[in-house]
C-alpha cells in the first residue's frame, strides 16, 4: 500500500447534496413507503452480494472481493445490479405482494443521468397484468408528485404503443421494418449507427433511433406511458400473439427521461 501522503488527496470534503436536498430525498423515501404499505406491500431486503451475475447483455455488474481471510485466495461477488432475482426467489417461496428501496450498483454507467451506484425502487405483485402494473406505476408517481409540491394535469398519463410512439416522433411505423429499413430512417434522421454495429442488428438500430428521435419527445407535458415493445425486446415479459406480436411490457417517460421498466412477466 501506498504511504498516504502520495495518495491524491481530495480537494472538497463536503458532501455533494446540500441538507435541504437530503431532506427531500428523505421525504420521498418516506411517502414510497407509506404508499406500498397502505396497498399490503411487504417491504423486503435481499442480499447486495451475489455469486451469480446479471443476464442483461446491457448490464455490468461491479465485482467485489472476498477472502475468509487474509491468507486466503479471493472468492469473487457481484454487487446487486437489481433487487430481482432475490425478490423473485421470495415469490417463488410464497410471497404475493413485495417491494424494496435497494441500493444497485452498475459498471461502465456515469454521466447526466447515470451514476455506478444509485437508489432503485422495485416491486411485484403476483397475478397483476402489466396495465394494472401502470395504473400503480401512475398512483406512485401522483402520490410523490403532490407530496413534493409538484402540479400534474389531472388527466391520465397518456398510454403509447411502441409503434405510436415512433410514428409520432419521426412518421414512420417500424415493427415490420428490416435492418436496411432502419438504416435507411437513421440516414433520413440524420443518425450515425456506430461503426461496431453489426448490419444486421435490428434491436440496435430501434433502440438507436429510439434514444436519439424518440425519447426526447416523450412525456413533454405530462408522464406518459410507452407500452407493447417488440417481441425481439421482450426480456422477462409475456409475449402477446398480435400481428406482429410484442412484448407486455412498458416503460414511463417524463420530460424525455426513463423513469421505470416493467413488465406482465413470465411464470
Amino acid at each position: 500500500m501506498a504511504p498516504m501522503r502520495d495518495l491524491p488527496q481530495p480537494q472538497d470534503w463536503s458532501p455533494r447534496g446540500g441538507l435541504e436536498l437530503l431532506i427531500f430525498r428523505a421525504d420521498l423515501v418516506r411517502n414510497c413507503r407509506l404508499f406500498f404499505d397502505q396497498r399490503k406491500y411487504l417491504e423486503v431486503e435481499t442480499p447486495i452480494l451475489s455469486q451469480d451475475t446479471v443476464v442483461d447483455a446491457n448490464i455490468d455488474p461491479l465485482i467485489a472481493e472476498y477472502r475468509p481471510d487474509r491468507a486466503a485466495d479471493p472468492d469473487y461477488y457481484f454487487l446487486q445490479t437489481s433487487p430481482e432475482f432475490g425478490m423473485k426467489r421470495l415469490l417463488a417461496a410464497g410471497a404475493r405482494a413485495i417491494y424494496q428501496i435497494a441500493h444497485v450498483f452498475r459498471n461502465g454507467e456515469a454521466g447526466r443521468l447515470h451514476n455506478p451506484e444509485f437508489t432503485m425502487i422495485e416491486w411485484y405483485r403476483v397475478g397483476d397484468t402489466h396495465l394494472e402494473q401502470m395504473t400503480l406505476t401512475e398512483d406512485l408517481v401522483r402520490t410523490l408528485a403532490i407530496a413534493s409540491g409538484q402540479q400534474l394535469k389531472t388527466a391520465p398519463f397518456r398510454r403509447l404503443s411502441y409503434d405510436e410512439a415512433f410514428e409520432r416522433a419521426i412518421g414512420r411505423r417500424v415493427p415490420r421494418m428490416t435492418p436496411a429499413e432502419l438504416r435507411t430512417v437513421c440516414r433520413d434522421c440524420q443518425i450515425d449507427p456506430p461503426a461496431s454495429m453489426p448490419l444486421e442488428d435490428r434491436d440496435g438500430l430501434l433502440n438507436l433511433i429510439l434514444a436519439e428521435k424518440v425519447e426526447p419527445t416523450l412525456g413533454a407535458d405530462q408522464p406518459e406511458f410507452v407500452c407493447d415493445f417488440p417481441a425481439s425486446q421482450a426480456a422477462l415479459a409475456i409475449v402477446r400473439n398480435d400481428d406482429p406480436p410484442v412484448a407486455e411490457r412498458f416503460e414511463l417517460y417524463w420530460r424525455g427521461i426513463e423513469l421505470c421498466n416493467g413488465y406482465h412477466e413470465l411464470t
